[in-house]
């Protein structure tokens, strides 16, 4: 660990790749701004700046991370449950011809085959309403957008009213 003398005014790029070079370690473990400022002999408000600047982009790869996850999974959803109607329609398709092939040798239709024939539209209608719901679902980081937003406005409206 180095400890720096104190300079004023802004530092070059290559002292600032220096700064970030020390200060690194201290943030990787977790150090509070204030020892690392201690330790390091730079300002506290330099320490904090580059913590703040790796929080950020470590909270940005997680966001982006987290909302690539979240969109693979609704994708995959819905692709099973396409698979799902795909079945249940190969399903109607059978119950369908053995309704037709018992009117055709003029015997009268099984109530099992009614039933189920009224179950898989009913499947199929509730699949197709879940896909739906699925694929036209805003994505997460919109509905995390607007939850900010909505906090935001009231936060800034009682402000406002102080």
């Amino acid at each position: 660990m180095q400890v720096v003398t104190r300079k004023i005014g802004r530092p070059s790029k290559a002292e600032q790749l220096q700064i970030q070079e020390t200060l690194r370690p201290f943030f990787e473990r977790g150090t509070r701004a204030t020892k690392v400022a201690e330790i390091t002999g730079h300002d506290v408000k330099t320490v904090g700046k580059y913590f703040n600047k790796w929080y950020d982009e470590i909270a940005m790869y997680e966001k982006q991370n987290f909302e690539e996850r979240h969109q693979q999974a609704r994708q995959r959803f819905a692709l099973v449950l396409e698979n799902l109607i795909d079945e249940s329609y190969d399903m109607l398709d059978k119950v369908k011809q053995l309704i037709n092939e018992s009117t055709q040798q003029k015997h009268t239709i099984p109530a099992y085959l009614i039933k189920s024939h009224s179950e898989i539209i009913r499947n199929i209608s509730d699949l197709v309403e879940k896909r739906t719901l699925v694929l036209m679902e805003p994505g997460i980081e919109k509905l995390v957008d607007s939850i900010v937003e909505g906090r935001f406005a009231k936060y800034v409206q009682s402000k406002q009213s102080q």
